[in-house]
């Protein structure tokens, strides 16, 4: 007689054997790659597009399962001096890391973004951290070599198991040839990881060397405009400067020139007697830059000489008399580089102390009309054109 009981342990037996066997099904399926992150792209006109940027990600991270720890990424490029400052931003649930680098091009933007990009999502599975990321990418085809090595040890090892002892024997010899294989694909795969790194190294290399002082390829520039001299001259004296020079991320060179227009010394007794002044200069000057944006802040150390020319006028004999100008410089300009101008054009403003290394006295009769001031000051509107 069967038991009551036997029909229930039936089902449950059935219904475990169903799980199991549905559960191995589910362990089969492929499990959830991480998605890409969101991309952020801004660029100046004429910079590569955001969609060539995503294509180029796209190629560097090939099929590569990406890390989970970077959720998003913004990039931005901006004008710095005469290359390009790249900052790409990666957001995610371990925190914000930066990435800076200057380049020389804004075409190659696009490329050191990808290799930063691709540099952060391929990183190790678990989700390691930026700053945890190795400095390149590894090769894909030694990657697949790799794989295969491995497969082909395993498809051996089965064939092993059916085969017996000689089976056994043959797949040694084959997990051998695999175990090369993979040897050999890793080390191509290392090799690719350090050319990747010595690019990247490269790349920041060339990013200090423009942001240094004197760093970077040098870039002439011409300027010129209008100017205006108070202190020095008998009265405030319009003039008219101009210079050219060689500037680099954080210095500047120039060789200046300014005339400025007569200015006239009267005698006190008699308004009609006096001098026209005249005075022609050059001047070296040299000093720092500090650029913020399309912004620059500018300071200059400089020595000019020239020629001081006086002509008498509103006595019966009037003379001319000719003596040479020396004066110290110190002072500093702030200059505006509009984006749309691409680095090839500014608006300057200057502004100096002059103070004369001698001070000449214009006589008439033995007697004292004018003596040149201890101290002047000048200002300037300048417009720059500069050449890379």
């Amino acid at each position: 007689m069967r038991s009551p009981q036997q029909p229930r342990s039936r089902d449950r037996a059935r219904r475990s054997r169903v799980a199991v066997a549905f559960g191995g099904l589910l362990g089969l399926l492929p499990a959830r790659a991480p998605a890409m992150p969101t991309i952020g792209w801004e660029a100046p006109a004429g910079c590569p597009s955001a969609e060539r940027v995503v294509a180029r990600i796209g190629e560097v991270v090939g099929a590569r399962p990406v890390s989970p720890a970077v959720s998003a990424v913004r990039a931005r490029v901006e004008r710095q001096g005469g290359g390009w400052l790249l900052v790409v931003v990666f957001s995610g649930r371990d925190g914000s890391t930066e990435r800076r680098l200057t380049l020389h091009d804004c075409e190659a933007t696009a490329n050191a973004t990808a290799l930063l990009v691709g540099i952060a999502l391929v990183g190790p599975a678990s989700g390691a951290a930026p700053e945890e990321i190795p400095l390149a990418v590894p090769v894909p085809e030694a990657e697949a070599r790799d794989r295969e090595g491995r497969v082909r040890a395993g498809e051996a090892g089965a064939g092993s198991a059916e085969t017996g002892g000689e089976g056994r024997e043959r797949a040694g010899a084959t997990g051998a040839r695999s175990a090369e294989t993979g040897g050999e694909g890793r080390e191509r795969a290392a090799d690719g990881t350090q050319a990747r790194g010595r690019v990247a190294d490269g790349m920041q290399a060339r990013g200090r060397a423009a942001d240094g002082v004197g760093g970077g390829r040098p870039r002439a520039f011409v300027q010129v405009g209008p100017a205006l001299a108070v202190g020095v001259l008998p009265r405030a004296t319009a003039g008219l400067a101009a210079g050219l020079g060689v500037a680099w991320s954080r210095l500047r060179v120039a060789l200046g020139y300014a005339g400025w227009f007569r200015s006239p010394a009267r005698w006190a007794e008699d308004p009609q007697i006096g001098a026209e002044l005249a005075l022609h200069a050059g001047a070296l000057r040299v000093g720092p830059v500090r650029r913020v944006g399309p912004v620059e802040l500018q300071a200059a150390l400089g020595l000019e000489f020239g020629a001081l020319r006086a002509a008498g006028v509103g006595s019966e004999v009037n003379l001319e008399r000719r003596t040479w100008w020396g004066a110290t410089l110190v002072g500093g300009g702030l200059a505006w580089a509009p984006r749309a101008l691409r680095g090839h054009g500014a608006l300057l403003i200057q502004a100096e102390l002059v103070v004369p290394l001698h001070r000449p006295t214009l006589l008439y009769n033995r007697e004292p009309i004018f003596r040149f001031g201890a101290v002047g000051l000048r200002a300037g509107l300048q417009l720059e054109a500069r050449f890379f």
